[in-house]
């Protein structure tokens, strides 16, 4: 049975790396930092307070933005020593909070599920960072975060299930053969529509129904977690989308922890 700590400090790891990595994606694209779309704060501010709105566009330039993501970096690093030695990990997480909702604001364009996932892990943990050997509290901010998981699952795979690209099997063929993903591979799997099929309703029901890992003891919970895995390498590899990889993967530790409690009520 897999120890709160231990379960704080394997999420954290994971979601420090998402953090890095995005960091340095934003250093190799400059030109988002002034993209359509990203939130332009001195809109709010009437004409009458100039010196305001020109403090808000401070804050929104290049130069601080880059700031305060390198600061977002070096605190989620900075979590992991703190957890693993019992130390005020509410701090940098609690700061890593406040950075997480800023960079989401900020970056309303570029905004996707794995960042509202961030969002809604660090809360949990943080709070949980206070009192890490208390049963209850740890099932209440670990159920949170495997709860979020899960309904994040199920939105992707409902949504898709009432597609009908995806209910006829065609919508990951067009991906890989005619959308902006268009790749050989594609062409090739492309010649066996069963083989399509199949693997578009693989995705919707993994999606789906990954909510019952709570529930099926360690077995089914491990089937679908490696399933999960595989499907979100297979999406950093096909179509670069790493963040979901570290994310989604990250909260495989808080799912296992909240499987293991469920699977001992449900004896």
């Amino acid at each position: 049975m897999i120890e709160t700590t231990d379960c704080l400090l394997a999420v954290m790891t994971m979601f420090s790396i998402a953090v890095v990595i995005s960091t340095l994606e934003f250093f190799a694209v400059r030109r988002q930092f002034s993209m359509p779309g990203a939130l332009d704060r001195t809109v709010m501010v009437p004409e009458g307070f100039p010196r305001v709105r020109r403090w808000i566009g401070i804050i929104d330039g290049p130069r601080c933005v880059l700031f305060l993501l390198v600061l977002r970096a070096v605190v989620a690093i900075a979590t992991i020593p703190a957890i693993a030695v019992d130390g005020p990990a509410w701090v940098p997480l609690w700061v890593l909070v406040g950075l997480t909702a800023w960079r989401n604001l900020r970056f309303l364009n570029t905004h996707c599920t794995s960042w509202s996932l961030e969002m809604l892990t660090y809360p949990p943990i943080a709070v949980l960072s206070l009192f890490p050997q208390n049963e209850t509290l740890a099932l209440i901010c670990l159920g949170s975060i495997a709860i979020q998981t899960g309904l994040a699952y199920f939105g992707a795979g409902f949504s898709k299930l009432m597609s009908g690209p995806w209910r006829r099997g065609d919508a990951l063929a067009w991906y890989l053969t005619e959308g902006q993903f268009s790749m050989k591979l594609g062409h090739l799997i492309s010649r066996r529509p069963a083989l399509w099929k199949l693997l578009t309703w693989g995705v919707i029901l993994f999606e789906v129904g990954f909510f019952t890992c709570l529930f099926l003891g360690p077995a089914w919970c491990a089937v679908m977690m490696l399933v999960g895995l595989c499907f979100h390498l297979s999406n950093l590899v096909l179509f670069g989308l790493h963040p979901f990889l570290w994310t989604f993967v990250g909260t495989y530790p808080a799912i296992w922890w909240v499987m293991t409690r469920v699977t001992e009520w449900l004896r």
